[in-house]
């Protein structure tokens, strides 16, 4: 399996689409990614 590392680009985009509201299944679908990685890579540090 190939790992994910997403660009400063993506970053903006991703931080953008959230801020706005919107939802990370498509946030995810936007980005041709899996949900569950969208979540794993961008979790905030609990």
């Amino acid at each position: 399996m190939r790992r994910y590392d997403p660009t400063p680009d993506q970053r903006r985009t991703v931080k953008a689409m959230a801020g706005f509201g919107v939802p990370h299944v498509d946030i995810a679908t936007f980005l041709e990614i899996d949900a569950k990685t969208l979540r794993n890579r961008w979790r905030r540090p609990s």
